[in-house]
Parts: structure tokens; C-alpha cells; sequence
């Protein structure tokens, strides 16, 4: 299990603010996951309360160790619910690193379709980069294959890139340098493996 950390703001009474963690796919949609090393038991959703302060925690299975039918998952965080009733709803992707993980630091962008239709991206944010210097460096992950990689390296500058695929090819690919934070390299099919900025 894997601790993410938040804090509700301005609300008077925090503790009554309806929480729940709940599994999802990339487009949002409930998901039905198990972890194989726990004599397949399924991951449940999760209710859990803030303190008088609005802090919270939860203990999350981590994404990487879910298996299920719906290809990747995410986690959902509500964190009460809009005048519309309308849940307020955070998606993210929990390392298997005990953390504790604040949840603005795993936050993720959601897909418009499951990454199993052959390229969509999730976008991830990367962690922070080492003050833009010319020895930082950033390896980015993508586990599920994706014709598409978004690789938020946050090295504030246009880095060198190597990709590796999974079998360990080192294989050319089309890189834009969308900002001197964001890569997006492109492949003709679908590809997974890692990429080295440096």
C-alpha cells in the first residue's frame, strides 16, 4: 500500500466532507481490478474522512500492481461534492514508493479513450528538475504501450533524448520539444519501454 496525503481548503467543518477513493480506467469509468500477489482479491473502493484541520491521508494499492479487464487504472479521489451534487474528483496514478505521496504530485490528465485502442496518452507529470543544469537528468516510463509519449521532464531545457524499448532496442522516434519542460515523442505503432532526457 502506498500513503497519498491532501488537504481540503476553506471549509468550516472538513471532517463531514463526503471522501472516497475509488478504482477507475483512463477515461474515468468504474473499474473492477485484483492484485494477483493477494490470492486475487479485488481492490475495493475506500471511504475516508479528513481531520478538523481538512488534512487526510489513505493507504492506496499502487496502479502498476492492479490487473484488470479495463487495461490501465487510475485511482479517483472525491473530495465532496459541487452545489450541483456533482462529485469534485482528483485522478491519480499511485507509485508502488510507500510515500507518503502529496496528491497533487500524482495527479494525472484522463484519456478520451483506454490506452488499449493502440496510442492514448495519459498525461503524467514528471517530477521536478534540478535547476535546468546540463547534469540533470530525467528517465520517464511508459509501461503501456502508446504510439504517443508525453514525457514531462521539467529539466527547464530542451534535453537530449534516448529512447529504449521494452525487449532493449534503443529505436529512433519523432521528438518535439513542446516547452524546455515537455517532450512528446512519436512512434508509427505503439511502443513501451523509456526515454532518457539528458
Amino acid at each position: 500500500m502506498t500513503t497519498v496525503t491532501g488537504t481540503l481548503l476553506g471549509l468550516t467543518a472538513p471532517q463531514r466532507v463526503e471522501m472516497k477513493a475509488a478504482l477507475v480506467d483512463v477515461t474515468g469509468k468504474p473499474a473492477v481490478g485484483y492484485v494477483p500477489s493477494l490470492s486475487g482479491e479485488l481492490v475495493k473502493d475506500i471511504t475516508f474522512r479528513a481531520g478538523q484541520d481538512g488534512a487526510w491521508e489513505v493507504d492506496l494499492t499502487p496502479n502498476d500492481l492492479v490487473d484488470s479487464a479495463s487495461g490501465d487504472t487510475l485511482w479517483a479521489i472525491q473530495e465532496g461534492k459541487q452545489l450541483s451534487g456533482a462529485p469534485i474528483l482528483t485522478h491519480v496514478i499511485v507509485p508502488e514508493t510507500a510515500g507518503p505521496w502529496w496528491v497533487g504530485d500524482l495527479r494525472v490528465e484522463l484519456a478520451d479513450a483506454p490506452t488499449g485502442t493502440g496510442g492514448t496518452v495519459i498525461y503524467v507529470p514528471g517530477p521536478p528538475g534540478q535547476d535546468g543544469t546540463a547534469g540533470s537528468t530525467y528517465q520517464h516510463a511508459q509501461t503501456a504501450p502508446a504510439s504517443t509519449w508525453q514525457v514531462a521532464h521539467s529539466l527547464g531545457r530542451y534535453p537530449n533524448l534516448s529512447v529504449i524499448t521494452s525487449d532493449g532496442r534503443l529505436v529512433y522516434a519523432d521528438v518535439t520539444h513542446a516547452s524546455t519542460d515537455l517532450a512528446v515523442i512519436t512512434f508509427p505503432t505503439p511502443v513501451a519501454g523509456t526515454a532518457t532526457c539528458s
